[in-house]
Parts: structure tokens; sequence; C-alpha cells
């Protein structure tokens, strides 16, 4: 009987360390996924600022385009009218 009562309490024990294994590796587990979920999101902020700053870059640069396309189309209708003056002339 003593034989069957070692096993029972072996089985318990067993039971128990694996239990208490789980609880550690999970807290292990969970402290690894924090750190990775935190470098995510720094890196996510990093390449958040970066592409509003290209952005910003690329609207600054539309946007002197659209200023040159503008004047250009002032001095053609200057032009067409100087020429327009000197052709009456």
């Amino acid at each position: 009987m003593s034989s069957i009562t070692d096993d029972v309490k072996k089985v318990v024990l067993a039971g128990i360390g694996a239990a208490a294994m789980t609880v550690e590796k999970a807290q292990e587990v969970a402290g690894e996924c924090i750190k990775k979920g935190e470098a995510v999101v720094s890196e996510g902020k990093a390449a958040n600022e970066e592409l509003k700053h290209k952005i910003k870059s690329k609207v600054k640069g539309s946007d002197k385009k659209e200023e040159d396309a503008e004047e250009k189309k002032e001095e053609d209708v200057v032009d067409a009218e100087a020429e327009d003056v000197t052709e009456e002339e």
C-alpha cells in the first residue's frame, strides 16, 4: 500500500511542480511580450514621425511647384498681351 501512496504523492507533487513551472514560464513570456510590444510602439512612433516629415516636405515642394506654375501662367499672359500690343502698333 505504501507504494501506491508514494506514487500518488509523486503524481500530486509533479502536478504542483508543473503548475509552478507554468506560472514562472508564463511570467517570463509575458515580460518578453511587454518588452517586444514597447519596442514595436517606439519604432512605430519613429516611423510615423519620419512619414509626417516626408509628407510635409512633399506638400511644401508641391506648393512651390504650384506657385511656380502660377507665376509661369501669369508671365505667359503678360507676354501674350505684350505681343498683342506690339502687333497693334
